[in-house]
Protein backbone atom coordinates (compact mmCIF):
# COMPACT_ATOMS: atom_id res chain seq x y z
CA UNK A 1 0.00 0.00 0.00
CA UNK A 2 3.17 2.25 0.53
CA UNK A 3 4.79 2.13 -2.52
CA UNK A 4 1.00 2.95 -4.09
CA UNK A 5 0.30 5.75 -1.71
CA UNK A 6 3.80 7.34 -2.55
CA UNK A 7 3.23 6.89 -6.52
CA UNK A 8 -0.29 7.93 -6.95
CA UNK A 9 0.03 11.46 -5.45
CA UNK A 10 2.08 12.08 -8.34
CA UNK A 11 -0.73 12.28 -10.64
CA UNK A 12 -3.98 12.58 -8.09
CA UNK A 13 -2.41 15.67 -6.31
CA UNK A 14 -2.51 17.41 -9.71
CA UNK A 15 -5.77 16.08 -10.47
CA UNK A 16 -7.01 17.23 -7.29
CA UNK A 17 -5.73 20.46 -7.43
CA UNK A 18 -7.22 20.84 -11.44
CA UNK A 19 -10.41 20.15 -10.17
CA UNK A 20 -11.28 22.95 -7.26
CA UNK A 21 -9.62 25.50 -9.35
CA UNK A 22 -12.39 24.30 -11.95
CA UNK A 23 -15.12 24.30 -9.54
CA UNK A 24 -14.18 27.53 -8.34
CA UNK A 25 -13.33 29.29 -12.08
CA UNK A 26 -16.97 27.36 -12.99
CA UNK A 27 -18.63 28.94 -9.87
CA UNK A 28 -17.36 32.29 -10.63
CA UNK A 29 -18.92 31.98 -14.32
CA UNK A 30 -22.14 31.21 -13.40
CA UNK A 31 -22.39 33.76 -10.45
CA UNK A 32 -20.42 36.66 -12.00
CA UNK A 33 -23.44 38.94 -12.16
CA UNK A 34 -24.24 38.86 -8.65
CA UNK A 35 -21.28 38.41 -7.04
CA UNK A 36 -18.68 41.67 -6.11
CA UNK A 37 -15.49 42.43 -7.13
CA UNK A 38 -14.49 41.56 -3.90
CA UNK A 39 -15.51 38.54 -3.75
CA UNK A 40 -13.98 37.12 -6.49
CA UNK A 41 -10.41 39.02 -5.30
CA UNK A 42 -11.21 36.92 -2.35
CA UNK A 43 -12.19 33.44 -3.84
CA UNK A 44 -8.84 34.20 -6.57
CA UNK A 45 -6.38 34.86 -3.16
CA UNK A 46 -7.86 31.50 -1.97
CA UNK A 47 -7.12 29.61 -5.17
CA UNK A 48 -3.49 31.31 -4.97
CA UNK A 49 -3.02 30.08 -1.33
CA UNK A 50 -4.42 26.30 -2.49
CA UNK A 51 -1.56 26.46 -5.40
CA UNK A 52 0.97 27.06 -2.99
CA UNK A 53 0.15 25.23 -0.69
CA UNK A 54 -0.32 22.17 -3.09
CA UNK A 55 3.35 23.01 -4.28
CA UNK A 56 4.56 22.92 -0.47
CA UNK A 57 2.66 19.17 0.30
CA UNK A 58 3.72 18.19 -3.30
CA UNK A 59 7.66 18.67 -2.41
CA UNK A 60 6.85 16.81 1.47
CA UNK A 61 5.55 14.04 -0.24
CA UNK A 62 8.57 13.85 -3.07
CA UNK A 63 10.88 14.07 -0.19
CA UNK A 64 9.08 11.21 2.20
CA UNK A 65 8.68 9.29 -1.12
CA UNK A 66 12.21 9.29 -1.42
CA UNK A 67 12.87 8.64 2.34
CA UNK A 68 10.23 6.13 2.15
CA UNK A 69 12.22 4.21 -0.91
CA UNK A 70 15.83 4.46 0.37
CA UNK A 71 14.90 2.79 3.80
CA UNK A 72 13.27 0.01 1.47
CA UNK A 73 15.51 -3.16 1.08
CA UNK A 74 14.98 -5.04 -2.39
Amino acid sequence: MAVLRYNMFIFLYPLGVWGEMRIANDYIKRNASTLSIQQIQIIRVIQAIILFGTFCLYIHMFRMRSKHFSSLKF
